[in-house]
């Protein structure tokens, strides 16, 4: 201990002594989560064809990677992401009429 750390309050110690790594990863992955959802929406439904399955399709892509997210660093993020994004059975194209010939 420093002579200057004699002056703080032992709880302001303890946070400095003993970092709690994982209080962050909730706030990242919340962050992380808000800057692509607008961006995903727009994906989504223009993926899907129809705005009720694109968000239905962003649900389910945000449900699947929040419960990845924590294992992966967060470099990996955006891959990891955009992938599931893409794969999520609702964002693929939906033709309502056939294809003209």
């Amino acid at each position: 201990m420093h002579g200057y750390d004699a002056a703080l309050p032992p709880w302001v110690l303890s946070l400095i002594e003993s970092p709690d790594p994982t209080a962050a990863v909730p706030a990242a992955l919340t962050a992380f989560l808000r800057g692509v959802e607008r961006r995903g929406a727009v994906f989504a439904e223009l993926q899907s064809g129809d705005s009720d399955a694109g968000d239905a399709a962003l649900a389910a892509a945000m449900r699947a990677f929040r419960n990845a997210a924590s294992a992966q660093p967060m470099a990996a993020w955006p891959r990891r992401f955009w992938t599931l994004l893409a794969a999520t059975p609702h964002s693929q194209i939906v033709w309502h009429a056939p294809l003209p010939t």
